[in-house]
């Protein structure tokens, strides 16, 4: 270490700095950054910048596609959300049939089933939500699907690492439901009743 001081009494190493790192370089005007003090006793907030989210003001949804997925289009009247099939001809999303959680932290809870894919899982955002078991993936544990053209039910593994059981027996490829099935996705039985088929079916 070579230590040297500026003409401004400051110690600096100039092994590593031509010149005092703290007086700046006076021909480029560079000075330390300092903090200023309000003088009104208020404490200062630095300006929001694109990498810096703004204090005190509440968040608001896009209007065009969020930042962080640019590929994602928002709804506009021109270009709706989709919707079911069955929302489409009858005006209203009706139920088709239930699951019944019949073992499990959740026992005697009863989920809706809608027609098409319902994704199930731990998540607020799960078509069937199964909040109360730990064992039980986030997203996409499984899906259970209903044919809207002839009411077939089936249960379809689903993307994430978690299996799922029919009856006791792993399901790896997309298997038909029968009525009283049960359905095991961790440490949750669920019961299957469907609504809809030969007897009813809306219209």
């Amino acid at each position: 270490m070579t230590w040297k001081q500026c003409e401004n009494s400051h110690g600096y190493d100039s092994a590593k700095n031509i010149t005092c790192p703290h007086c700046g370089i006076p021909d480029l005007d560079v000075k330390t950054t300092k903090h200023i003090q309000p003088t009104d006793g208020s404490i200062s907030m630095p300006a929001p910048g694109p990498d810096r989210k703004s204090a005190g003001i509440p968040t608001r949804p896009y209007p065009n596609a969020h930042p962080a997925n640019r590929s994602a289009q928002p709804n506009t009247p021109d270009d709706p959300a989709t919707i079911r099939i069955l929302d489409d001809q009858l005006g209203f999303d009706p139920a088709v049939g239930w699951l019944v959680c019949i073992e499990g932290p959740d026992r005697g809870r009863d989920y809706r089933i809608k027609s098409e894919k319902n994704a199930i899982g731990r998540a607020e955002n799960m078509d069937i939500c199964i909040r109360g078991d730990n064992t039980v993936s986030k997203e996409k544990h499984a899906f259970v699907s209903c044919n809207p053209e002839n009411y077939l039910f089936k249960l379809i593994p689903g993307e994430s690492r978690g299996l799922v059981y029919l009856n006791g027996d792993e399901v790896d490829t997309p298997t038909r439901l029968n009525p009283y099935d049960v359905i095991r996705l961790g440490k949750t039985k669920l019961l299957f009743i469907p609504l809809c088929g030969e007897k009813f079916h809306w219209e």
